[in-house]
């Protein structure tokens, strides 16, 4: 659980902080730890020796995990259709899983356009992604090591386009 490290180190006493810990254990979901740290960093950043820059790399850290949380949410939250079930006009063709947005669920009007399941695979890349990005940020702050660069999450297009082909080589 590197972020609740991070916390800990912003609260003061260093990650083996028994009261930080048990403040960071005490609220048992993602949002609000990630409202709590948010505000933590803000308060850091007052500080006459706050390091801002690093500090703006853990808010960014915490924001873009927030993104991810929306998107994961959207994807496994938001009532789905499969296509290429029983439809004939799609025999041949691969299944797809959709969002079913005629209903006008907010989470399925989110993913049009989109196939969830690719949803949910780039979520979990990125998510990983950002989980060793956090474990960097606690082996330099432990250690006294460089700072690490920020990474870049996975391109949602490449995927795309590797969808695309996929569709054009089935229609031949």
């Amino acid at each position: 659980e590197d972020l609740g490290k991070i916390f800990c180190h912003l609260m003061g006493e260093g990650a083996n902080s028994d009261r930080d810990w048990a403040i960071w254990s005490s609220i048992q979901f993602d949002r609000p730890k990630r409202l709590m740290f948010t505000s933590v960093v803000a308060e850091a950043m007052k500080r006459k020796d706050a390091d801002v820059a690093r500090l703006g790399e853990i808010d960014g850290l915490i924001t873009e995990a927030g993104k991810l949380e929306e998107g994961r949410n959207n994807a496994i939250h938001a009532p789905l259709t499969l296509l290429g079930h029983r439809e004939p006009h799609y025999v041949g063709y691969p299944r797809w899983v959709i969002p079913d947005a005629d209903g006008k669920h907010a989470r399925a009007l989110k993913l049009r356009q989109k196939n969830a399941l690719d949803e949910v695979r780039w979520t979990c890349a990125a998510t990983l992604v950002l989980r060793d990005y956090a474990d960097k940020i606690v082996s330099a702050w432990e250690r006294q090591k460089p700072w690490p660069s920020r990474p870049s999450l996975p391109d949602r297009q490449a995927k795309r386009k590797s969808q695309a082909a996929r569709r054009r080589a089935l229609e031949r």
